[in-house]
């Protein structure tokens, strides 16, 4: 299945649907969406005030199926998520997709029991004004480049969250800024825990908030990490973390 608009803008899917996703795929044979916005409701007006379970922009259950594709999509306003990947995948690429104003984070790539994502690719586009960024959660081998994430004082979530033993990650010339909000779990722009063998590289990040570290890792199972390069900006005079705070973490490389 090949759903192709004219361009972002140009070709408009509203989603009148506020407690199930937008759209929901692959059938076994795999998908692409391409070159088109998707809204949730009648009117674009604002981020939604509360999360509603399930109201994802785009729900991908995995499946196995191969050949799936997300390409220059703009998905804004949902009440979650904007895109989620979840269960065991066959490879999966996410390019160029502006996800702006939804209630939960731009992308989750996480498990489904013993399913596990693998191979998830996403590349470029930006995260805006939402709750959160990416959360990577028990996946194995994702890599993650070029995405510009900058969240507001509506921030509830880091703007990358690695967690629940996801190893042989990737994450590469990303721009991850946090400007203020309360984010939970209690961490910083980026959280590592529970997770090994990731490699993050370049990039820059940034925070004003003076309550949160650029980088926290956490949790005993968090391990032979590296960091190599990029530009860490804090929140200067007076802010009371540091830009890399390692709690529990062991074996983890800054270069």
């Amino acid at each position: 299945i090949w759903l192709k608009g004219a361009g972002i803008g140009a070709t408009t899917l509203r989603s009148e649907v506020t407690s199930t996703p937008g759209i929901i795929g692959p059938p076994h044979l795999g998908m692409h969406l391409s070159n088109f916005s998707l809204y949730r409701g009648l009117t674009f007006t604002a981020l939604p005030g509360a999360a509603v379970a399930g109201n994802y922009g785009i729900y991908d259950k995995g499946l196995d199926a191969p050949d799936v594709i997300i390409e220059r999509v703009m998905v804004l306003q949902f009440a979650n998520s904007a895109i989620v990947v979840e269960g065991a995948t066959g490879p999966r690429v996410i390019r160029d997709c502006p996800l702006t104003l939804n209630a939960g984070y731009g992308i989750e790539i996480r498990n489904a029991g013993v399913h596990v994502p693998q191979n998830v690719n996403v590349i470029g586009g930006s995260i805006s004004d939402s709750w959160g960024g990416v959360e990577v959660k028990n996946s194995l081998g994702c890599h993650i480049q070029d995405v510009d994430i900058e969240l507001q004082d509506n921030a509830k979530y880091p703007a990358l969250y690695v967690h629940a033993s996801s190893f042989g990650c990737q994450f590469s010339n990303l721009t991850v800024s946090i400007v203020a909000g309360s984010v939970v779990p209690l961490g910083g722009v980026i959280v590592l825990d529970g997770s090994a063998g990731n490699v993050f590289e370049g990039g820059i990040n940034y925070c004003t908030e003076p309550t949160l570290p650029n980088v926290f890792l956490t949790g005993a199972g968090t391990q032979r990490n590296t960091f190599i390069g990029g530009a860490y900006v804090g929140a200067g005079v007076g802010a009371s973390r540091y830009p890399f705070e390692i709690s529990g973490a062991t074996l983890t490389t800054i270069i």
